[in-house]
C-alpha cells in the first residue's frame, strides 16, 4: 500500500510538501486534496507520467485529463489566455471550476488524447496549492479512482481504489464539496458549459454575459 502522509489544510508543513513535490518530479504519483475531491497527481508536462495517470485509473486513452495549476502566470504557460478567460479567472477562481482552452506546444498530448484544447482548473486547496507553487509545474487533476467508480471524498477512499499503485497519498481529511468541478469550454463563442458540477451553472452562466458585455 501506499506511504500515508498527514498533512493539514490549516497548517502547511513545508517540508512535507518538498518530499511529495520531489516524488512528482522523479515521474511518481500521488494521490492529494482538493476542496472538490481527491485528485491522482503526477506531473502534467511529462508523457510517461500522464500515461501512468491513465493505468493506474483504467482510464481509456480517448479521455482527456485537466491539469491544475497554482495562479493565472502559470496558466499562461499552458493554454492561450484572452481578456474573458483572465476575468473568469480573477472572479472565480481558486475554486470548483475548470475551464476549457486552447493549449500552448508545451502540454503532451497525451493528457489531451490528441486534442487542441486542455482542461484546467486552480483548487481552492491550500495543500495542493501549495504543492503546484513548489514542484512550479502543473500536475494531473483527474479523481483518484478507478474509472466508472465513486470518486473519492477522503484518504482512505482513495486507498482503497488505488493505495497499492501509487507512491503517496496525502491525508487532509475530507474534502469541503465532495462532487467534481463544473466545466465550460471558454474556446466558443459564447462559451458553453460542458459538465454541471460543483461551480453552479446558472452563476456561471449569469456571469459570462456580464463580463462579455464589459470586454
Amino acid at each position: 500500500m501506499a506511504v500515508i502522509m498527514h498533512i493539514s489544510a490549516h497548517q502547511i508543513d513545508l517540508e512535507k510538501i518538498k518530499r511529495v513535490a520531489e516524488i512528482i518530479r522523479n515521474k511518481g504519483l500521488v494521490v492529494y486534496p482538493t476542496e472538490t475531491l481527491y485528485g491522482l497527481g503526477a506531473n502534467a508536462l511529462d508523457a510517461q507520467a500522464i500515461l501512468k495517470v491513465f493505468n493506474v485509473k483504467q482510464r481509456s486513452l480517448s479521455r482527456p485529463i485537466t491539469l491544475a495549476v497554482a495562479d493565472e502566470k502559470m496558466l499562461e504557460k499552458v493554454a492561450e489566455v484572452n481578456d474573458l478567460t483572465k476575468k473568469i479567472v480573477h472572479t472565480c477562481l481558486p475554486g470548483p471550476l475548470s475551464l476549457l482552452l486552447n493549449k500552448k506546444e508545451i502540454v503532451p498530448k497525451e493528457l489531451t488524447c490528441g486534442q487542441t484544447k486542455v482542461g484546467i482548473r486552480i483548487p481552492d486547496h491550500p495543500v495542493a496549492l501549495s504543492l503546484i507553487r513548489v514542484l512550479g509545474i502543473p500536475i494531473t487533476a483527474t479523481s483518484a479512482n478507478i474509472s466508472g467508480q465513486p470518486a473519492p471524498v477522503s484518504a482512505e477512499e482513495a486507498n482503497k481504489q488505488i493505495g497499492k499503485k501509487v507512491d503517496l497519498i496525502i491525508d487532509s481529511g475530507l474534502t469541503k464539496i465532495g462532487q467534481p468541478s463544473t466545466i465550460i469550454d471558454l474556446t466558443l463563442d459564447p462559451p458553453r458549459v460542458i459538465r454541471s458540477g460543483a461551480f453552479p451553472v446558472e452563476k456561471l452562466q449569469t456571469l459570462v454575459e456580464k463580463l462579455k458585455i464589459t470586454i
